[in-house]
């Protein structure tokens, strides 16, 4: 991630969870340099995207959504409407977390998730293990995007279960800790081709292509997007391959 500088978006960019957010960010993407804000309101939401866009962050990753209990009010609100618009002319590469079913009945991707153009993550618990048969679909991880009406969310899915390297301890569970995941893997990306910097469909195309397999492939055997896990997990290696041997087009 040299080179490459990274907005985060959070409630408070001190509480532990954003701390977390960038361990995990840092762990993946240790060049990279991370500008933190703080939002409270919706619109600080809009300045603080526009300040981060503005000091020159070609990725910006948010783990903090909201829900219909703290003021979503339909599928494509407007601030999925704006960051829609925005992408346009800075082509920014954004990365949501999908949510989590903390109430035990609500699935629904948490905003601004359900925007067209920026990366909505999901979660799958890898158990911290190198192989895949022990893969799960973490059952919190929020999907409901309103069937034909709504867009494919989430796109892609990445382990939430992931060790903290300054303590023995794993860090807290949830989508907000594989969307940082996907984050850090873009910054690879375009430390390695810089001309994905500003380029947010291209770098969307190059995750989605490389994702070569999904843990309930028997929900949609015929389905190369599903409605739970989107194109499947991550595979970093796998897109770095599709860059290298030049196999998209720009």
């Amino acid at each position: 991630g040299s080179g490459i500088k990274i907005g985060q978006i959070e409630n408070s960019t001190t509480s532990s969870h954003a701390i977390n957010v960038r361990s995990i960010i840092s762990a993946i993407a240790p060049d990279a340099t991370i500008e933190s804000r703080s939002v409270s309101t919706m619109q600080t939401f809009y300045s603080q995207v526009e300040s981060l866009i503005s000091s020159g962050c070609t990725v910006i990753n948010m783990s903090a959504n909201y829900y219909p209990e703290n003021g979503r009010t339909s599928w494509y609100a407007n601030e999925e409407k704006w960051l829609d618009h925005i992408e346009g002319p800075h082509g920014i590469s954004f990365v949501n977390s999908a949510g989590n079913d903390v109430t035990g009945s609500r699935l629904e991707i948490a905003s601004p998730g359900m925007a067209y153009n920026i990366i909505t993550v999901g979660a799958i618990n890898d158990n911290n293990t190198t192989t895949t048969s022990d893969d799960t679909v973490q059952p919190y991880s929020c999907y409901v995007n309103n069937g034909s009406n709504g867009c494919a969310k989430p796109e892609i899915m990445a382990p939430d279960t992931l060790f903290n390297p300054t303590s023995e301890n794993p860090y807290p569970n949830g989508t907000s800790y594989s969307a940082p995941v996907i984050t850090g893997v873009i910054a690879q990306l375009m430390e390695y081709k810089p001309y994905l910097k500003g380029n947010s469909r291209l770098v969307k195309a190059i995750l989605v292509a490389g994702c070569d397999r999904k843990i309930n492939e028997t929900l949609d055997p015929n389905s190369s997007i599903t409605a739970i896990e989107g194109a499947g997990i991550i595979d970093a290696v796998t897109s770095f391959s599709i860059m290298t041997q030049n196999k998209y087009r720009s």
